[in-house]
Order: C-alpha cells, then structure tokens, then sequence
C-alpha cells in the first residue's frame, strides 16, 4: 500500500501481501539463578522497537526505534536505524548492544543503542524470534529451522530443522524464549507461526521438538516469560494474547480490555517488574502502537503510535 493513502484501506486479507511470506516472522524471559536468555530494562532505559514498513510499497521502509523511558508517560522516540527490510524481533543483548533480525533480506544485525556501528552477522532464511539463551549465545527462529551464534557472533549454526506448519504446507517462523521454572527449565520454546503451535526443544542440544502447546493460537508470533516462568503467546489472528503455565497448560486470555482492542499483537518482552510491553498492528494501512500491560491485572496503556510495529526488547 502507498504511503501517501489516506483512504480506509485494510490491509489484512492476502496474507502473501500482508506478511513478506514465504520469503516473512519476542520472546522473553526473566532471569533465572544464571544468565537471563533476555536483558530487560529497569526504570529509565531505553525500549527498542522495529517498524517492519510494510504499509509502504517496496522495501528499505523498515526501521529501529528507540524509546527513550526516562519518563514513561512522555517517552521519547527516535529512528537510530533506517533503510531496513521488514526487520522483526529485538532483543537487548548481555553485552548491551541490540541484536535483531529482518526478516525479507535474511539478515542478524547487531547495533549499539544509538544505532551506530550496524554490524551483519549472518544470513538465514527468513529470520524472526531473537533470544539469548543462558548460555550467552544468540538463537534465532528461521524459516529453515533455529540457530545459534555462540556469544552473539557468527557464524551461525544450525541446530534444529524447519518445522513444518499447516497453513500451505510452508514453515514459518516466529518468537523465541527459554523455560525458566518447572520441569522443562532451560528448555528453548520456538512459536510455528503457520502451525498454530508452540514447539519445546529440550537443553542440552535443542535437536528434538516437541509439541508444547497448541490449545487458544491463531497464528502466534511473539512469545514471553514472566518472572515466575509462565509463558505468554500473542496469537495475532485472533488478537488476543494467551497465558499457559510453565508447564504448557493454558490458563486465561489476558485481560477482556485486551483481546476486545482492535489491535494484533506481534511481539512481546516483560520488563523486571513483569509489566508487559506489545508491539501491535492494526488492521489499517500505517497502524501500529506499542502498549504496556501491567500483570496478572491486565490493565494497558498506550505508549506511543508507531508504524507497523513490530519487534519490541528492553534493555
């Protein structure tokens, strides 16, 4: 769609032009006693945003956003990267830098907060969900399965096949996050977007899926996990976002003041307090908001207008 349209233009129908598919999809989690496979924000630091650009026709429309939350309630925003592709998910890294992936060239880009010193790390096939693991290393959700950057440097290594999903018999590929309570603790979850399900690869070696959850998802993307390990899915097509237990089990649809907002969830990241940020989609050409949930209480406040955004990490 044209930038310069003002008309009611929807842009949901095709998926094939609303996502860039099949050639298109955060995670997060508190720490546990080792590394936290996600660095989160305490009061004051900056929130990263990506705006994937797909209201404009053709690509380089994508951008990272930086919030400067000094102030929550008047955030300051500013562009630090510009001519991306359609970048999706974003995640602050142990080091500090932001690490984060665009989805139609391929690309794991790292930056410092100021957007300077873009560095390309590696290129799969369409790259979405972005996590540390507790390991330090950098894992990616791709269309052609998940892989690792040992310390957040190439090259990458694969080490999980594609999963295939149900819709046209394509996978595709959303967020990312580790189990930190429970049972399956250190357990890395990856969200099949296509397959309306949440896969499990057990730690160690994270070779083997297994189907984790599938009850309450219409194609899922981002994925999160709170202070106490449970797991937090935004199914986009529904537009709800949907709590299980560290356990997989589901447990409610956050909040009715949630899933009845006109909005779709993308990707997610708790901040330290286990306040929810969303980056979310409307359904008309330009939208795009990114939200703060306060939890278990569900209440949400807007932070900003942003367009088509997307992926959304705390530093």
């Amino acid at each position: 769609a044209s930038s310069s349209c003002f008309c009611l233009m929807t842009r949901r129908p095709p998926r094939s032009t609303l996502f860039p598919y099949p050639t298109l999809f955060r995670s997060g989690a508190l720490g546990w006693s080792t590394q936290a496979n996600r660095s989160h924000s305490v009061t004051g630091n900056p929130l990263f945003v990506s705006g994937n650009g797909a209201s404009f026709s053709g690509k380089g429309h994508g951008t990272l956003v930086k919030f400067d939350m000094t102030f929550p309630m008047i955030p300051v925003k500013r562009e630090i990267v510009k001519g991306l592709d359609r970048p999706a998910d974003v995640v602050c890294g142990p080091d500090g830098q932001i690490y984060f992936a665009d989805r139609s060239s391929g690309k794991v880009y790292r930056t410092d907060q100021e957007g300077r010193n873009l560095t390309e790390l590696a290129t799969v096939n369409g790259p979405e969900g972005v996590t540390f693991g507790p390991d330090g290393d950098l894992y990616v959700n791709a269309n052609d399965g998940i892989w690792r950057l040992r310390g957040g440097e190439g090259p990458a290594e694969q080490i999980a096949s594609a999963q295939i999903g149900v819709e046209e018999s394509k996978p595709i590929a959303g967020g990312l996050a580790f189990l930190t309570h429970g049972p399956f603790a250190g357990d890395l979850l990856a969200v099949d977007s296509a397959g309306n399900r949440v896969m499990r690869f057990a730690a160690p070696n994270f070779s083997r899926p297994i189907e984790f959850i599938t009850r309450g998802l219409d194609f899922p993307i981002g994925i999160a996990v709170n202070s106490r390990g449970e797991v937090f899915v935004a199914s986009f097509s529904s537009k709800k976002i949907q709590h299980y237990s560290p356990e997989g089990a589901f447990l409610e649809t956050l909040g009715a003041r949630i899933h009845l907002r006109p909005y779709r969830p993308i990707h997610l990241e708790f901040g330290p307090d286990d306040t929810l940020y969303v980056a979310e989609w409307g359904d008309l050409v330009g939208q795009g908001w990114i939200a703060r949930i306060t939890t278990p209480a569900g209440e949400l406040t807007l932070i900003s207008a942003l367009v088509d955004a997307w992926g959304v990490g705390l530093c």
